[in-house]
């Protein structure tokens, strides 16, 4: 009972210095520059463009566990210079606001651990092109609060643009570096308006007024639920609603993910659609296709979702290399032959394929990487009979090309490893420089084994030193929410500065909480 009353103490004091610190009501700021209190940390630090003059009037944030902690004089002053009093020890995602009306690129960095007084590295803020419109419905009314999300074509990396959400004459504009990307316009949740997906957006080299047009469609809530142990069904958390047209073209639904309860709510264009509900990824629950919903109204659906058995299946080629992107038919031969829809059927980068199927026999097909020239379709010659969770080998056939990435002298192996953030914050993968020269980045991706990224970050590494503790995760996403429990992928990549170089490798880290 001692145990349990101090679990809750500590709960509730935590909770009440969060809520002092986060909180949205931000007391009054002492004129700047200011001293820190003797419980508060001073985080200095300075902001340059790439000439290295100094940038005045840049905004910075700090976030921990998804709260935006109040910071007073963190702008920085006519020499870039920042003086900031931060009083919660932790890993922060800091953000970097660029003065409006300016060619600045906004910056985050992340997984930032503040322990202690410290002077952060000189942030490099680059110069980039304004882009800027406004959205309206289509009678030409503007439409507030609309969010622009900005992904990074090639690498799906999401963009940090301040400036993001339209206002109320439904204008925005924010700046990012050249490239090539795509622009999600999601409306404000409850609206009717129809969110909008632009692919390949290249931006180059000059300002851009991209203007979008949301039109209004239909509601549609749908409640997704398990009923293997009730007749009314306990929710389903976690599981995609994706709608296909009658070409088979998936259209762009924000918030499509369903909640605690379930429940998700999407707006779509009238027509007629195929439904596809697609459970997490490591899940029993078998994946369904709802075809050919004519979709003219506001519509609630609710949505059972049936337990089956785990089959999972590893691919190699002759060398037992894994083949990552393989992908997986699973053929139901009786009644009638039919393949079974398995959205989650194509293997990750260690050639491991995970899907829910009802308990029978079936014909299992495995398929080479889309492009790939030198693997042939298997078909396992008898059928399969699975009716427990199922793991199969298999070997693809063809002419596997031998690869080994230099990363793998260079990217040893994580640790602790197991995670346990309540013994240890932070899980640190070592890279050895010491016998390479210059300056490197090395960027880290933690993502899940259906292919979810939860995590990214980048450092500056020094050639010549072994770099242990400078690439690190904190077991929390992009959002410095806390990551669930379970195996998670952590590609890293090297890149020489100035040179050729590139190496990579992949590691699985297990998080328990």
């Amino acid at each position: 009972m001692k145990v349990v009353f101090k679990l809750i103490f500590v709960f509730v004091a935590v909770f009440l210095l969060f809520e002092r610190n986060a909180s949205s009501q931000c007391p009054t700021c002492p004129p700047c520059p200011q001293s820190c209190g003797s419980q508060q940390m001073t985080i200095d630090g300075r902001v340059v463009d790439k000439n290295g003059a100094p940038i005045k009037g840049v905004d910075l944030d700090f976030f921990l566990l998804g709260f935006k902690f109040c910071t007073c004089c963190d702008n920085t002053d006519a020499s870039g210079f920042y003086h900031v009093c931060v009083l919660n020890r932790g890993a922060y995602r800091i953000t970097f606001e660029p003065p409006p009306n300016t060619h600045f690129v906004g910056k985050e960095t992340l997984n930032v651990v503040l322990d202690g007084s410290k002077i952060l590295p000189t942030i490099v803020l680059e110069f980039g092109q304004v882009v800027s419109g406004q959205a309206t419905d289509t009678l030409g009314n503007p439409i507030d609060s609309v969010n622009l999300a900005v992904d990074d074509w090639v690498s799906k990396k999401r963009l940090f643009t301040p400036g993001d959400k339209t206002d109320s004459l439904g204008n925005y504009r924010i700046v990012i570096p050249n490239g090539t990307y795509r622009f999600r316009y999601a409306p404000a949740p409850g609206r009717r308006q129809v969110g909008v997906q632009l692919d390949t957006v290249k931006i180059n080299g000059r300002d851009t007024v991209i203007n979008v047009t949301l039109r209004s469609g239909s509601f549609v809530s749908a409640t997704i639920v398990d009923t293997s142990f009730t007749p009314l069904g306990t929710p389903i958390r976690g599981v995609d609603l994706d709608m296909e047209d009658t070409s088979g073209n998936k259209i762009f639904l924000p918030r499509n993910t369903s909640d605690s309860l379930g429940k998700l709510t999407v707006v779509a264009p009238g027509n007629v659609y195929d439904f596809l509900f697609v459970p997490p990824r490591d899940s029993h629950f078998i994946a369904k296709k709802v075809r050919s919903f004519a979709l003219a109204s506001d519509t609630a659906i609710t949505q059972a979702l049936n337990r089956g058995v785990l089959l999972t299946v590893r691919v190699v080629d002759s060398l037992n290399q894994a083949v990552p992107f393989a992908d997986l038919d699973v053929i139901r031969e009786f009644p009638t032959r039919n393949e079974l829809f398995t959205p989650t059927d194509n293997a990750d980068p260690f050639g491991i394929i995970k899907v829910a199927v009802p308990p029978d026999s079936y014909t299992i097909v495995i398929n080479p990487p889309s492009g790939a020239v030198n693997f042939d379709t298997l078909t396992l010659p008898d059928l399969v009979r699975i009716l427990n969770d199922t793991t199969i080998d298999v070997i693809l056939p063809g002419q596997p090309v031998r690869v080994t990435p230099p990363g793998e002298e260079r990217i040893l192996d994580g640790y602790p490893n197991p995670f346990r953030p309540a013994a240890s914050p932070l899980i640190y993968f070592p890279v050895d420089l010491t016998t390479l020269p210059g300056d490197w980045k090395a960027s880290l991706t933690i993502f899940t084994p259906a292919g979810e990224i939860v995590f990214k970050d980048e450092k500056q590494l020094s050639g010549g030193l072994m770099n242990g503790r400078e690439l690190f995760w904190n077991g929390h996403n992009d959002d410095d929410e806390p990551a669930a429990s379970g195996v998670y992928f952590c590609k890293i990549i090297l890149r020489e500065l100035g040179g050729s170089q590139r190496m990579e490798k992949v590691l699985k880290a297990a998080l328990i909480r």
